[in-house]
């Protein structure tokens, strides 16, 4: 028998694109997760391109492909990381 290669993060990242809207406003200050959805990122980091997503999703994606991780908001290449600063 033969096995269909089906890569599940891509598969994920097309269908929270298309179920999820591109805009929506839930009333906080933080963007909700690219990958995942979540409104509340956990750890949430920003990206290059000022994208926010929680850390453990964007670490699990970074281990799957860590020489071109697409942004699923935008598509530039993510290179560097850092934490969401907290406004109090």
């Amino acid at each position: 028998t033969v096995l269909p290669l089906v890569n599940l993060s891509r598969l994920r990242r097309s269908m929270m694109r298309r179920l999820l809207p591109k805009s929506a406003d839930h009333g906080n200050s933080v963007a909700p997760c690219g990958f995942c959805g979540s409104i509340s990122p956990s750890l949430p980091m920003r990206t290059n391109c000022n994208h926010v997503f929680c850390y453990y999703c964007v670490a699990s994606e970074f281990m799957e492909n860590p020489k071109a991780l697409p942004c699923p908001r935008c598509g530039e290449r993510i290179r560097a990381l850092r934490h969401l600063d907290k406004v109090a």
